[in-house]
């Protein structure tokens, strides 16, 4: 059954809390209010994660083990530093399995995130593909041609094609 929803929040703590199986910590590196906000669709075992931030973080990550996880900035204009290496626009992290990361953003943050378990991405990827994808030791950047990241993140509307009967 298909769950979706958005929740603001006030509290980075209360942010953090609702992200999930991830432990996650935030230090807010600039003065103001915090607003947060996350969109999320669980369909089965696949969860789809939309998180926003309005203030300049550090965030310390414990990811889960039993999780396949690739994460993503979801702007042209958010700055996102993963362990050290500075992400361009449509740049990918396919995460290892219980990984623990750093994460800063320099301004607004705005980014994706996708899990599933390590099973069902190898049985899906294996009926794609013919080939079994399984998480990496540890976290990689992926960084495909910019044209391709922008249909990943931005994928053009599905147009229906069916012809009238007559």
């Amino acid at each position: 059954m298909a769950e979706q929803g958005t929740a603001t929040f006030a509290s980075p703590d209360d942010f953090s809390a609702a992200i999930g199986a991830a432990r996650i910590d935030l230090f807010i590196t600039a003065g103001g209010d915090f607003n947060g906000r996350l969109t999320w669709l669980n369909l089965g075992g696949l969860h789809v994660l939309c998180g926003h931030e309005n203030l300049p973080r550090i965030g310390f990550l414990a990811l889960p083990p039993a999780q396949a996880i690739i994460s993503f900035a979801a702007n042209r204009e958010a700055s996102l530093t993963y362990c050290g290496v500075r992400m361009r626009f449509g740049d990918l992290v396919f995460h290892g399995l219980g990984e623990r990361v750093h994460v800063r953003t320099d301004g607004e943050g705005i980014w994706g995130l996708i899990s599933l378990p390590p099973e069902l991405l190898a049985a899906c990827s294996n009926a794609l593909t013919g080939q079994s994808i399984r998480p990496p030791l540890e976290g990689q950047v992926i960084r495909p041609p910019l044209g391709v990241a922008k249909h990943l993140l931005f994928p053009r509307p599905v147009v229906s094609s069916r012809a009238n009967a007559s």
